[in-house]
């Protein structure tokens, strides 16, 4: 049973969780009036601030903590990459890096006595208020009250744009995995209810990782012959939706992807891949230190893969390696690893799966580039090293409050 223990730390969280996604949960009618930009600013500064008085007070020891602490570090230091390589001035530079200061709120969390059940209550207002923005722009389409919506015919439709896709992963896994624990039908709502609302955004990805989420907890557990029939079921499902006049309209839109490429031999998500990864890097030590973020308008390096097209959400990982270089990347994926690993109670192993599903997102979309992305997988991290049935470092004098 999920209770608020402290209304401070709720206010708290759901100051950090809505922040750097704000837009998306003001209606347009008042978004004029408010600064998203003085909203980022304020909240990173006053995070950063606290962190500064914390590291005062006790040496980071844990794998964990030397992760972040790197991660932190790259900032900066793919900050000095973007002026030696690229040009990139450093006020530039640090404007266009200072929201990846978000990894410092993992510091913030861990100094805090933030509990569990206190995240999950955020998880659950985040979760339902991304699937009531949802409805609400669905109702006052088309021009919607509530983040922002293209009329993508390549699509079959609008393509809606509202707060982080990741709040709907975290809530389809946990309530699939609730569902499954307690059978209460609330669940079963609310997994129908946030699957439905990754659909509304028309966004390939995250349909296909959401779908294969739910496929995952439909057959988790069940026998050989229940698989079966909920495999053929999901097939002619996905089959269903192929043949639909949605669905042709996105297969076609892929095609014409290709075909419109400005590269004509590969997809433009390919040859952005391998941009990163290859073509883009100077030499070694960008391949390892990075590159720097960018600024679209301001910088050389902008303005270049802008009349291009190519972008690092495209391909989020390639696109996080590209920004701050292979030994960042090994560290925030250490830190992932090192996660899924713990072991956990069965109320808590949706976050294995939320974990795995955020990767895969990285892959093939740009969730480990999003601020706002980045922030909910920090305060997942978070919420498995407090839970009460795991160790935080076995050699390690750091006990979080429970």
């Amino acid at each position: 049973m999920v209770q608020i223990t402290k209304k401070s730390n709720i206010f708290w969280l759901l100051w950090m969780c809505c922040g750097l996604g704000l837009e998306g949960y003001i209606p347009k009618p008042i978004r004029p009036e408010l600064s998203e930009a003085m909203w980022k600013g304020v909240s990173l500064v006053v995070i950063f601030i606290f962190c500064i008085f914390n590291f005062k007070k006790k040496p980071f020891k844990t794998g964990i903590d030397r992760s972040f602490t790197y991660i932190v570090a790259s900032i900066f230091i793919s900050i000095g990459m973007a002026y030696i390589y690229h040009d990139q001035t450093i006020d530039i530079g640090f404007r266009a890096s200072s929201v990846y200061l978000i990894f410092v709120t993992f510091f913030v969390l861990k100094r805090s006595t933030i509990n569990k059940q206190e995240i999950l209550v955020a998880i659950m207002i985040m979760g339902c208020l991304q699937i009531i923005t949802s409805v609400c722009a669905l109702l006052t389409m088309p021009d919607p009250i509530f983040g922002s919506v293209e009329v993508d015919e390549g699509r079959g439709g609008f393509r809606l744009r509202v707060g982080s896709f990741e709040w709907l992963l975290v809530i389809l896994c946990y309530s699939c995995n609730q569902w499954l624990i307690l059978k209460k039908p609330n669940y079963k709502y609310l997994v129908i209810f946030s699957f439905w609302a990754t659909f509304v955004s028309l966004t390939r990805q995250y349909m296909a990782i959401s779908s294969l989420v739910l496929l995952f907890y439909i057959l988790r557990g069940k026998s050989k012959f229940i698989k079966v029939l909920a495999i053929c079921a999901f097939l002619g499902a996905a089959t269903y939706v192929y043949n639909s006049e949605i669905g042709q309209s996105i297969v076609e839109m892929t095609i014409k992807q290709r075909d419109d490429s400005a590269y004509k031999e590969e997809d433009v998500r390919i040859w952005d891949l391998k941009y990163f990864l290859d073509k883009g890097q100077e030499d070694v030590l960008t391949y390892l230190f990075g590159n720097g973020v960018y600024s679209a308008k301001d910088s050389r390096l902008g303005r270049i893969l802008g009349k291009h097209n190519c972008y690092p959400a495209d391909v989020g990982m390639a696109g996080y390696i590209f920004y701050f270089g292979l030994f960042s990347f090994a560290a925030l994926l250490y830190v992932c690893y090192y996660s899924i690993r713990i072991r956990k109670s069965k109320e808590d192993s949706f976050l294995n799966v939320f974990i795995v599903a955020f990767l895969m997102c990285s892959v093939i979309a740009g969730s480990i580039v999003y601020a706002s992305s980045l922030f909910i997988l920090i305060l997942m991290i978070y919420y498995i090293l407090i839970s009460k049935n795991n160790i935080y470092d076995r050699n390690s004098h750091i006990k979080f409050q429970q």
